[in-house]
This record gives C-alpha cells, sequence and structure tokens, in this order.
C-alpha cells in the first residue's frame, strides 16, 4: 500500500460521515417546518402562526374585536389579524378564498355556501339574538304606515343580495301585505345605500344598523323609519371556521371560543369602554355604535335556534332559486357542538 492510501481513505471516510449528518440535519429541518406531521401540526396553533378573522364591522362582532384589543386571544397563545368587511357575505368569501380563517357572518350566506357544497365548520354564535334591520324610506306627503307607503307606487328598496338583508326584505313586504310587484329591489353594498338615498336614486333602504340610523341622522326630517315587526325573520351571526384548519388543529377553535367567552365577560362590566373599543375598530362613530348596541345580545351562544332559521333560509332559498339544490341539508353536521362545549367547560 502507498505510504498515504490510510490518510486518504480517513479524509473520505471523514468526509462521508460528514455528508451523511447534514442530511441528516436537513432531513430533520425540513420535518419541522414544512412536513404535514403532527410535529408541523402542533407548532401550527402557536403564537407563530398567524390567524385571520374576518368580521363584519358592527355591534355584532364586538366579541372578537374586544377579544383582540383586549388581548384575550394572546392570552390563549393565538396570533390573530382581524380583516374588517362591511357584511358578513364577503368575509365569508374570503374564508372560501382561503383568504381568512374564521368569519363572522349571517344566516343566509352560509345556507347558501352549504347547500352549494361548500365545506365549513360553524363553532359558535358571537350574539345569542339581534333586531338588527329596519326600512328606511323617503317621506311621501302624510304616509305613515309601511302598507300605504309601498302600496301607493311601484317603490324602488336598496338591500343586500343573498344576505340576510334580502330575506328580512321579503318576510317584511309579506308582513304587511305589500305585492312584491310593487317593489323593486336594488341590490347595493351597505355602505353605498346611504347615499342612494340621499340622491334619491333609491326610495328605500332595508339592511342592518347602523345605516338605517345614519340615514335619519344624515337626512333629518327627509325620511320616516319603518322598525321591524318582532313576528318575521331576526337574523342569527355564527363564527364559521374552515373545515381542514379544525379537523387538523381542533384546539385552535376551543382557543378562539374562551378568548370569545372572556370578551363576554369584559363587555358585560364594561359596555362603555366596549362600545369605544367597537368605534376604534370599526370607524363608525360612538354615537353610530351607540345606535345599534341595544340591537343585540351580546352573549357567545351555540343554540338550536340556529337550525330553525338555516331551515327557513334553506326553504326559502329553494323556493326563489338562489341555490341549485333543491333538497334541505342537514346542518346539523356542520356545527361543532362538541368544540364549543369544551370550550366552555374550560373557560374561566
Amino acid at each position: 500500500m502507498h505510504p498515504s492510501s490510510g490518510s486518504i481513505l480517513m479524509q473520505k471516510s471523514t468526509f462521508i460521515t460528514l455528508a451523511v449528518l447534514t442530511v441528516l440535519v436537513l432531513f430533520l429541518f425540513g420535518c419541522t417546518n414544512n412536513s404535514p406531521s403532527g410535529l408541523a401540526t402542533a407548532s401550527a396553533i402557536n403564537t407563530d402562526h398567524q390567524l385571520k378573522i374576518g368580521i363584519q364591522t358592527q355591534a355584532v362582532s364586538t366579541l372578537v374585536m374586544v377579544a383582540d384589543q383586549e388581548g384575550f386571544f394572546k392570552n390563549e397563545g393565538l396570533n390573530v389579524e382581524l380583516a374588517n368587511f362591511s357584511a358578513g357575505k364577503y368575509a365569508l368569501q374570503a374564508l372560501l378564498a382561503n383568504q381568512v380563517d374564521f368569519a363572522v357572518v349571517g344566516d343566509v350566506p352560509i345556507v347558501l355556501a352549504a347547500m352549494n357544497g361548500n365545506e365549513l365548520y360553524v363553532i359558535g354564535q358571537p350574539i345569542k339574538s339581534s333586531n338588527e334591520n329596519k326600512v328606511i324610506a323617503l317621506k311621501d306627503s302624510n304616509t305613515i304606515s309601511a302598507k300605504e307607503y309601498f302600496s301607493a307606487k311601484k317603490r324602488k328598496i336598496s338591500t343586500t343580495n343573498g344576505a340576510t338583508a334580502e330575506l328580512f326584505t321579503i318576510e317584511f313586504l309579506d308582513y304587511y301585505g305589500i305585492d312584491q310587484n310593487q317593489v323593486e329591489l336594488v341590490y347595493q353594498k351597505p355602505e353605498d345605500m346611504v347615499a342612494a338615498l340621499s340622491s334619491r336614486s333609491v326610495d328605500a333602504i332595508s339592511i342592518f344598523e347602523p345605516y338605517p340610523y345614519i340615514a335619519e341622522k344624515k337626512m333629518s326630517g327627509a325620511v320616516i323609519g319603518f322598525d321591524a315587526p318582532q313576528d318575521i325573520y331576526h337574523p342569527l351571526y355564527s363564527i364559521v371556521a374552515q373545515k381542514q384548519l379544525i379537523d387538523e388543529n381542533p384546539q385552535t377553535a376551543i382557543k378562539l371560543l374562551k378568548a370569545l367567552k372572556k370578551a363576554e365577560d369584559f363587555v358585560k362590566k364594561n359596555p362603555e369602554e366596549a362600545q369605544l373599543l367597537v368605534a376604534k375598530e370599526s370607524g363608525f362613530a360612538l354615537d353610530e355604535v351607540n345606535s345599534q348596541w341595544n340591537k343585540y345580545v351580546i352573549e357567545l351562544d351555540l343554540s338550536d335556534r340556529l337550525i330553525a332559521n338555516w331551515n327557513e333560509v334553506a326553504n326559502w332559498a329553494i323556493k326563489t332559486n338562489k341555490t341549485k339544490s333543491s333538497i334541505v341539508p342537514d346542518f346539523n353536521k356542520i356545527i361543532r357542538k362538541d368544540l364549543f362545549e369544551e370550550a366552555m367547560a374550560g373557560a374561566s
């Protein structure tokens, strides 16, 4: 053997050993950060993973706003970013497009999404009840009733397409015996409705607060308001989650619900401060937030009333061809009562 052969073999052996160690380190690093393994899943629910929540920027989302601004999400180990929308249907659209992880949404968009085959879960309600919708109309002579106003001539009513306000509008007309052929529905975004009424391009708006209040404030003396009858549809709101996220990380939902429960306690003890927080997050003036405050019972819930509302919505959607489906689905399959109950049992 050549005198330097042993040295060469030793160098080769050292090189191979280092190469193997390098590969192992890279493999382990890759598993920890990129693999869909249990280790990666566990890291996905710590504070390094940002969750996005799409909210409707009204008092209906109070618990989410308070939990964010008061640090209750952080206390549960969640890193949350809020995405603001003028209506829940837009928040749900963002969720279905994988732009947000959770969303605060009313009944109608949830039902339409489920009936169209979209996968989602409902993990709770950010409010217990609501009486949020109102019809504001341009004054016309001495009209004092909704029946008189909408029967006098054909009217244009601005509302939102495929959302809770549209269903409310239909039931409002039915309640007062107003022929739907007497009205023309004009579909607009909530934030555009007051301007449409002010410019007289529509005769009335039918929408949730605070837009009716804003219209009355801006057009004082020129409009008349028709409150929502108690016997018709009143929307409920839900916290909707991406199905895959919850299937892989159910603890994320539980932690989020615990944070919202803490926010509920805060709101009950500090209602005025909570209204200030909502005004800060939503961009509405404090008086506009105050105007809608008593329209909601702001408590975390997950009631059987959801199913009753959703069945009503589904039947309406089928009757009016809002969906291609002709079957009312079993909505119990998308409600995660197990997660809600676990969160409430562990809430402090």
